[in-house]
């Protein structure tokens, strides 16, 4: 018959440590602005709120909000 010291012990060395529900991987922002910035099909797609959009006063998208 096994003490109480013998069936934590025993309990330790078989329990396996928890794997975490999610992992998050860390991404610096400046590299990927970079390569998505190299595209000028999409850097004129970004700017088109200032160049493009219709300008009459009506509020069609947040750039047209009063500042």
């Amino acid at each position: 018959m096994k003490g109480k010291e013998g069936d934590i012990r025993e309990r330790n060395t078989t329990t396996r440590m928890k794997q975490p529900a999610k992992f998050m991987c860390y991404f610096p922002i400046i590299p990927g602005l970079k390569i998505v910035y190299m595209s000028p099909k999409i850097v004129e797609q970004m700017r088109w709120h200032d160049r493009d959009r219709v300008k009459d006063g009506k509020l069609r998208h947040p750039t047209d909000a009063i500042t």
